[in-house]
């Protein structure tokens, strides 16, 4: 698995099967999109506690991702904005590891597997017998 780009700080890489192994050794996610839905990536980089650095974007879900500040950073969708909000995160580590371990445990009570699944469950009840 050789990386195509690899200037010291910043990896491209390949597709790759093996996103858990990639987000565990990244730093920070950085979503600048304008436009998403739920973002899937961002909620797999909460799972693996990886602080996320994101931009307001057309449909960001206000409620679904958590607080801003406690479980993942917002920012201008501009370089400066995206330079400071990293730059914040490299010069203090500790509020990293805080806003990772916080998106962790907010990934694990609102996305685990089992939840969702009892969601499905439930709409699915729902729409076959409505009340």
């Amino acid at each position: 698995m050789e990386p195509l780009i690899n200037c010291g700080t910043l990896i491209h890489h390949e597709h790759t099967p093996d996103i858990q192994h990639w987000m565990q050794v990244a730093d920070a996610l950085v979503l600048p999109s304008a436009k998403e839905g739920v973002p899937n990536v961002v909620l797999e980089a909460m799972a693996c506690s990886l602080p996320c650095v994101l931009t307001r974007f057309q449909g960001f879900p206000e409620d679904e991702l958590g607080e801003e500040g406690v479980h993942y950073l917002i920012t201008e969708r501009c370089v400066t904005g995206l330079a400071q909000a990293l730059l914040q995160l490299q010069e203090n580590p500790s509020q990293g590891a805080q806003i990772g371990a916080a998106a962790f445990k907010w990934a694990r009570c609102h996305f685990d597997l089992n939840l969702t699944l009892d969601r499905y469950v439930d709409l699915y009840h729902n729409l076959v017998r409505p009340d």
